[in-house]
């Protein structure tokens, strides 16, 4: 499509400034997809490598999400979509590659404004505390209230290259790599995802990342108060 779109620009088959504009918008829409495929194929092959995340810092969930919001860019407030955000007070820090879970946020937001939109506009996150021993951990949910995914595809969801019907039905673009992506960043970060689906009651994607030591939470508190 871009190669047959700059040809027809080059070649004057289309010369009037709507024209011109729409193959312009072609060109950009494609070549966006195009480097989303390589930037996906170059994560999945670093994942298996070994290196889904790189050095981690204390950093606050709260923090990521906003980020990787940010990171999705002007899709949002073109596609009419309202992100409903609500964030328990006072979460504990995690230990965490922000790159790549900023990386991982943006991944499950997309993914639910890509097929959990129809007849609703809604996506939902939380972010709340789990008890437990060492500090416990941080729990995360991105849910929609699309037409859901179908049970027998729900153990299949988080496999590499793996597209469900829906996707293949309606030509969904997609490399089929994202959410075996988001897989991989979590558990390196000593994480656990799963996801909760019935059909046309939505998708909610639920990732745990143990929160950082306590003694790291008293010393930043101490170092900031």
């Amino acid at each position: 499509m871009i190669r047959t779109a700059a040809f027809n620009l080059r070649g004057k088959l289309a010369a009037r400034p709507d024209q011109v504009e729409r193959y312009g918008a072609l060109i950009q829409a494609e070549s966006e997809k195009l480097t989303t495929l390589v930037e996906q194929v170059l994560d999945f092959a670093s994942a298996r490598a070994g290196h889904a995340i790189r050095a981690r810092e204390p950093v606050a969930v709260e923090t990521l999400i906003e980020e990787g919001l940010r990171s999705i860019g002007n899709a949002l407030p073109g596609s009419n979509v309202v992100v409903e955000k609500n964030f328990e007070p006072d979460l504990p820090l995690i230990m965490a590659d922000q790159v790549a879970m900023k990386h991982a946020v943006q991944n499950l937001v997309e993914n639910a404004m890509k097929y959990g939109t129809e007849g609703s506009n809604w996506i939902g996150i939380t972010a709340s505390r789990v008890a437990g021993r060492d500090g416990g951990a941080v729990e995360v949910r991105v849910a929609d209230r699309g037409r859901g995914i179908p049970q027998d595809e729900q153990d299949h969801i988080f496999d590499a290259f793996f597209r469900g019907r829906r996707a293949l039905e309606d030509q969904v673009h997609g490399t089929g790599l994202g959410l075996n992506l988001v897989k991989k960043i979590v558990e390196a970060h000593g994480g656990t995802i799963r996801v909760h689906s019935e059909p046309m009651k939505g998708a909610e994607f639920v990732f745990r990342i143990p929160a950082a030591p306590p003694e790291l939470q008293h010393e930043l508190a101490h170092s900031t108060g």
